[in-house]
């Protein structure tokens, strides 16, 4: 019973800060909504480019209170990755 209550907190979580990512998006990287899918890719879809992604960059740090590294942001090529390496984040702290 434990476990399935684990897996639904997470997947809760994983939706907020989904949501919470969506918004960042749009109001830094001027993404319209709609195109914003689990997905897309940030730089060839969106159009994000280098200054754009430091700038969410530092939005999702400001929020979550952990610092991304250079290793780690070069692994965040689509929203989904940014989903599931802040979800991971959260859940060791």
């Amino acid at each position: 019973m434990k476990r399935i209550l684990s897996v639904e907190r997470n997947s809760n979580l994983r939706r907020q800060i989904a949501k919470e990512l969506q918004t960042v998006l749009v109001d830094i990287g001027r993404c319209r909504l709609k195109q914003i899918r689990m997905s897309v890719n940030l730089r060839e879809d969106l159009g994000i480019d280098s200054f754009t992604g430091l700038e969410i960059l530092v939005a999702i740090e400001k929020r979550y209170g952990f610092r991304v590294s250079e290793r780690e942001l070069n692994r965040l090529v689509t929203f989904e990755d940014i989903v599931d390496f802040v979800s991971k984040k959260l859940g060791k702290q």
